[in-house]
């Protein structure tokens, strides 16, 4: 059992390529959140961001050979994207991700909680961190993420 699991026992953690991504339910998150901060030390956030998962894995980019002729965007739309629901992977369309440094651990961690309802929405975490009421602004007049 990982460090994470001890202390978030809802949390799916998934570690990828050197990074550690945690999923918390959406009842979980501030108390999860908070456990990271009080208890493993993730005293700082670096970013909160929200991920639109309604066209995930559908890209009409094709990125392959971008690195042997240079980045390039003119690429010709291979079919049409119709509006279509979240993908059934994904429990919601939108997901809140939050980035959070541990100096004493010089850790890095990834937590993300799938925004539920109609606005979405999701608990502010500006009672943890003050400087989350940008990023959450940003979210807000971005993708309507309350």
């Amino acid at each position: 059992m990982t460090l994470f699991q001890t202390h978030l026992p809802t949390a799916t953690v998934v570690e990828a390529r050197g990074e550690t991504t945690l999923t918390l339910p959406l009842a979980d998150m501030l108390a999860g959140l908070q456990a990271l901060r009080d208890t493993l030390d993730f005293a700082q956030l670096i970013d909160l961001c929200v991920v639109d998962y309604q066209t995930y894995g559908q890209s009409e980019w094709v990125t392959d050979a971008a690195t042997r002729t240079g980045f390039a965007r003119g690429v010709q739309r291979l079919h049409a994207q119709p509006d279509a629901a979240p993908d059934s992977t994904f429990p919601t369309r939108y997901a809140v991700v939050t980035h959070l440094l541990s100096l004493s651990r010089n850790a890095r961690v990834r937590v993300k909680v799938h925004a539920e309802g109609e606005p979405p929405r999701v608990p502010s975490l500006t009672a943890l961190w003050p400087n989350a009421d940008w990023y959450e602004r940003e979210a807000f007049d971005l993708y309507g993420v309350f």
